[in-house]
């Protein structure tokens, strides 16, 4: 009799992908079959930015600081410098989105035109050089590609990350889109979070160049060609009037995203998380080295042991997925931004006090990794909200302008942390 409810159930799911497969059901905007493409090809997406991050200029990045032997504290400098400049360069990428309009839409575009690029500079940085090269040469290399990185990473991140927002005027169905393309492109994260140390193992280890001449270009060349699906399998649906044409003034357009009271709290929240997800740094070194010393760890064991243990911390965003749809529903954005705000506070101090035992710490990791799920699935969510609030005090759609005055105070929690 069960197992008769199951089949039905299962039946009932198919029969209702297929008629909205092409078509929306009533009241949404956004066929199936768009949703698919959007999460299948974030996967792509999620392959290509989780590569580029690997190039980092922080002593936390391992190909940095091990692989290519870099001192942390010109690795700080540099990164001092490149967040100023970061800054400069996501204030006129902001300008530009604003100011965009063609016919492929708003974001689609990036996708496109900023994927392949930063595919070809991961893959290039793979093969230099680096056992002739000096000290200060592999420094300033690292560099340069990690500007050039910033010119077209952020511009493809973001491209994907808000092209949600405009697929649908409905506050709901973007919640619920967002939630499944997170689920979906989560494999993403995972693949990698394992792929990476066990690749690494194989090859001398992630302190060792090799295992990037292999990591760098698979994941960099693979995501770029899955991310194509999301150009060419979306939409965009900016509801405006057809005679818009999008003309904001860049001083203008910094202004108005500043007046904005709900841009103000988002933002002021979000740096908390980005102090608390900054946990995660001192994470990566803690189970990179403290497994191989604690069990004395051959380099291939080392990373099976990380790859395994970093694809059970990615296990932990499952279940909060699953529930995300019924919390939003049930609790309401604000009271969900105070649960897992509350969840990550909690087991960020059951982190502190369990330092010397390493099972127990990595339980609350996996506690802090459930409740940090939450925020990106809610975050674009509230940014959308958000957006289409501006659009009605203001008449413009700002997804580029709208934090830029307000990020450049973040610079100064960016920096500390660093």
């Amino acid at each position: 009799m069960e197992k008769t409810k199951i089949v039905q159930k299962a039946k009932t799911v198919l029969n209702e992908v297929k008629e909205h497969w092409q078509t929306p059901a009533e009241g949404r905007y956004v066929p199936l079959k768009e949703v698919a493409a959007y999460s299948f090809g974030g996967i792509g997406v999620k392959f290509l930015i989780n590569t580029v991050w690997t190039i980092g200029l922080s002593g936390t990045s391992l190909l940095a600081g091990s692989a290519l032997g870099l001192k942390v504290g010109d690795l700080t400098t540099l990164n001092i410098i490149a967040t100023v400049f970061n800054y400069v360069l996501n204030t006129l990428r902001g300008y530009i989105i604003d100011n965009t309009r063609s016919s492929k839409g708003k974001f689609r575009p990036y996708i496109l035109y900023m994927g392949i690029p930063s595919a070809v500079l991961v893959t290039v940085f793979a093969f230099l050089p680096f056992e002739i090269m000096g000290y200060n040469s592999k420094l300033y290399v690292l560099f340069a590609i990690y500007m050039l990185l910033q010119i077209t990473n952020p511009f493809y991140d973001q491209a994907y990350t808000t092209l949600v927002q405009v697929m649908s005027p409905n506050s709901t169905e973007r919640a619920d889109i967002i939630t499944f393309s997170t689920f979906v492109n989560s494999l993403a994260p995972s693949i990698t979070g394992f792929a990476f140390p066990a690749i690494g193992g194989l090859c001398g280890g992630l302190d060792n160049i090799t295992a990037y001449r292999i990591i760098l270009p698979t994941f960099g060349i693979v995501g770029a060609i899955i991310g194509l699906v999301v150009y060419f399998g979306t939409k965009e649906r900016i509801i405006v009037a057809k005679d818009y044409v999008p003309k904001v003034p860049f001083f203008k357009g910094l202004m108005l995203g500043a007046s904005n009271k709900y841009q103000w709290a988002r933002s002021i929240q979000s740096w908390f998380v980005y102090f608390q997800c900054g946990i995660g740094n001192v994470s990566t070194w803690y189970f990179f080295y403290g497994i191989k010393d604690i069990f004395n760890l051959t380099k291939e064991q080392q990373g099976l042991y990380n790859g395994i243990l970093t694809t059970i911390l990615g296990v932990a965003s499952t279940p909060a997925m699953f529930i995300f749809p019924f919390l939003i529903r049930k609790m309401g954005k604000r009271n969900l931004v105070i649960f897992y705000t509350v969840g990550m506070i909690a087991s960020l101090f059951g982190m502190l006090f369990s330092l010397r035992s390493i099972w127990v710490l990595f339980a609350f990791s996996f506690i802090k990794a459930f409740f940090g799920t939450f925020p990106a699935l809610l975050d674009g969510a509230i940014n959308a909200d958000i957006l289409d609030y501006q659009q009605y005090k203001s008449g413009h759609r700002l997804e580029g302008m709208m934090g830029q005055l307000v990020g450049y105070i973040s610079i100064a929690a960016t920096m500390g942390i660093t």
